[in-house]
């Protein structure tokens, strides 16, 4: 019933992709969505945008707005095309997700970072998770800063994450359009010039509302 579980065909999924998805993505896809459909019942829709790296930001903002033109639709759920992920992953997300107290949540996802030279005409490589706290640097400056480590198995509040595996419910759509328009994921600029990557400048939002 709908007491019983209200997120019923409430979740729009969304990604934005070139012409092109990975393996990894295309099968966790297909796996969630099965999931879904045997289980909870969670999605109603799906968006995708395309874009090419220079459209990033148009395409996050095509998502959000699809999820305000539906009417019924509660949550945005966005996946990156070049990773994978469990069957389970949204079904996770909302089991700890609330349109109040925890409005946007996201899974633990991994950047990868290069180093330096390998040795072998590639490059060393590490992975370092996507949470990011609101600190003051040595110039006077607050930035988004990458933290090295983080709890097992347990949800933290952090300053600023990706969009790789994000959850966003309405209402936060719906304050940061009422405040600067359809941009939600429009690039902003510290003290110091620096534009902030566009899935920091939405949570950079977030923060200020």
């Amino acid at each position: 019933s709908s007491a019983e579980n209200p997120y019923r065909g409430s979740v729009l999924i969304g990604f934005i992709s070139g012409n092109e998805v990975s393996k990894s993505f295309m099968k966790s896809y297909l796996e969630l969505t099965h999931f879904d459909r045997t289980n909870f019942g969670y999605l109603s829709n799906r968006a995708d945008s395309d874009c090419g790296p220079l459209q990033i930001v148009d395409g996050r903002n095509q998502l959000a707005q699809a999820t305000l033109d539906q009417p019924n639709c509660q949550w945005l759920f966005m996946v990156d095309t070049d990773m994978g992920f469990e069957p389970d992953t949204l079904a996770k997300l909302l089991a700890v997700a609330d349109p109040v107290e925890r409005p946007v949540v996201g899974g633990l996802c991994f950047s990868m970072r290069e180093v330096g030279a390998d040795g072998m005409n590639g490059k060393d490589t590490y992975p370092t998770p996507t949470i990011l706290n609101w600190m003051e640097h040595k110039d006077g400056i607050w930035r988004f800063t990458g933290a090295n480590h983080y709890p097992v198995n347990t949800m933290i509040r952090v300053g600023a994450t990706g969009t790789a595996c994000l959850l966003i419910h309405r209402s936060v759509l719906e304050r940061i359009a009422e405040r600067d328009g359809p941009h939600w994921f429009g690039q902003t600029a510290l003290p110091d010039g620096m534009l902030e990557g566009e899935d920091v400048s939405f949570c950079h939002r977030c923060m200020d509302l």
